[in-house]
């Protein structure tokens, strides 16, 4: 989420300002065959409003950002962490249509993502593990992906780093294993290979453990909003008011 993002203490009410606030709009006048600018202020409102009020702006946990649905889902919901140094908060946005402004919901608690599946890329490692190897049998492709399943299914998730290679899907991403997860993996894979196909297994695994390899795992997340109890607001100025535009300006 981009902007600055402010709360009333007083109403506990919250306005994101950004960039785009003062940019105009452009519509077509059809008894004059020609287009006007429209000037507007999204943030003029909010000023009148809580000007005498006690607001504060609210520092943004840019990692923390999780969202519902897909990424090129416009009326996807999002929801990021902010906080002001007392409390914590959750911010929820979404829209009411396509075209129209995102509206905000302040939320006290925080954001828990866990991880809820890792699977491994079966179909992908085939067909991969087919065009490198070339005559490697293919009751040995398939020995690997089994014992690989099997290591995933009981490994410590703590193999896999933190770097994580999201998709379309907010809740499906590739996660890049470890030194430790191949050292197993590769331990694992002497069961069925040996010699010089052993070394060349360890170097694909190794050339395809990134970005979304098919040596990559397949993990599925769900986040939650935990939810906490509010707390007694604190006085914090706001800052200098800004010079208010006509809401409708025809130039």
């Amino acid at each position: 989420m981009d902007g600055r993002f402010f709360r009333c203490t007083d109403c506990d009410e919250l306005i994101c300002f950004t960039q785009y606030d003062t940019v105009p709009e452009y519509e077509f006048l059809q008894d004059k065959g020609d287009f006007v600018e429209i000037y507007s202020n999204e943030r003029t409102s909010f000023i009148n409003e809580h000007s005498k009020h006690r607001v504060e702006e609210l520092k943004i946990n840019k990692d923390s950002f999780v969202r519902e649905g897909s990424y090129t889902d416009p009326m996807g919901e999002g929801y990021i962490e902010a906080t002001n140094g007392r409390e914590d908060f959750v911010i929820r946005r979404w829209r009411k249509g396509v075209n129209a402004p995102y509206d905000y919901q302040l939320i006290r608690g925080r954001i828990k993502v866990r991880v809820e599946k890792i699977e491994v890329q079966k179909s992908n490692i085939r067909k991969q593990m087919e065009f490198d190897f070339g005559k490697m049998p293919v009751s040995k492709i398939d020995a690997f992906i089994s014992v690989y399943e099997k290591m995933v299914s009981y490994m410590d998730p703590g193999w896999i780093e933190i770097e994580l290679f999201e998709t379309d899907s907010p809740t499906l991403c590739f996660g890049k294993g470890n030194n430790e997860m191949i050292k197993k993996l590769m331990e694992v894979s002497e069961e069925i290979f040996s010699g010089e196909e052993l070394k060349n297994l360890n170097q694909f695994i190794l050339d395809n453990n990134s970005y979304d390899g098919v040596i990559t795992l397949m993990v599925t997340r769900q986040f939650k909003i935990i939810r906490t109890k509010k707390r007694r607001a604190e006085i914090v100025k706001f800052p200098p008011k800004e010079e208010l535009i006509d809401i409708r300006k025809v130039g």
